[in-house]
């Protein structure tokens, strides 16, 4: 049965699998983002957002100080201009990065979200981590049924070119029987809420 750290330090992570990690507090996202980002190496990250503006991201992804590891990070950002507006400037110290960011105007858009995803995955040519930032925002703003059938032909997509997934959910916030159908979908489901030291870890299905 494999730890958390095994889970969150990127180089044991089996390629193409796809996890779930049920994060209860913004903290333990951040946390267990944060861990990925630094434990990549070179490993290149797709990060789909729609719950924090793209200069949060860089401070929770630890990167605000220092953002020459963003060369080969790509954001879909779905809340930036959704929130602040068309007119939406990059933070300076990401000017050199545009072409890695693109921003979606409706966060309920998953045609766009795949097309994109799609996209800069012509551009990536070894193994990769997609990361989803985060499915509850998603749950609220759009059906469990569309969120569903996203995430199904995603999974098919990344998995196809080599990537591996991982989707941040609160699963407190929604019912029961949409968190299952999610978890059908998954090799992994992770509660980062620590329990005697170690993290709850349940099998796909379970």
């Amino acid at each position: 049965m494999p730890t958390i750290d095994d889970i969150l330090n990127t180089g044991k992570l089996t390629s193409c699998a796809t996890f779930l990690l049920d994060a209860e507090t913004r903290g333990d996202k951040d946390a267990a983002l944060k861990k990925i980002i630094s434990a990549r190496g070179d490993v290149p990250v797709i990060i789909l957002i729609n719950d924090s503006t793209i200069r949060e991201l860089l401070m929770r992804m630890g990167l605000e100080k220092d953002t020459k590891g963003f060369g080969s990070i790509y954001v879909i950002d779905c809340y930036t201009t959704y929130t602040l507006g068309s007119q939406v400037v990059l933070p300076e110290e990401l000017n050199d990065f545009s072409e890695n960011i693109v921003m979606i105007k409706n966060p309920g858009d998953f045609t766009f979200m795949l097309i994109e995803t799609m996209r800069i995955m012509k551009h990536i040519d070894k193994p990769f981590i997609f990361i989803m930032d985060n499915l509850s925002s998603m749950l609220i703003t759009s059906s469990a049924r569309d969120v569903y059938s996203f995430l199904h032909v995603l999974r098919g997509k990344v998995s196809a070119h080599g990537g591996t997934s991982i989707w941040f959910v609160n699963e407190s916030m929604h019912e029961e029987k949409d968190v299952n159908a999610i978890k059908n979908l998954v090799d992994l489901s992770i509660n980062l809420s620590k329990l005697n030291g170690k993290s709850k870890i349940s099998k796909k299905g379970q």
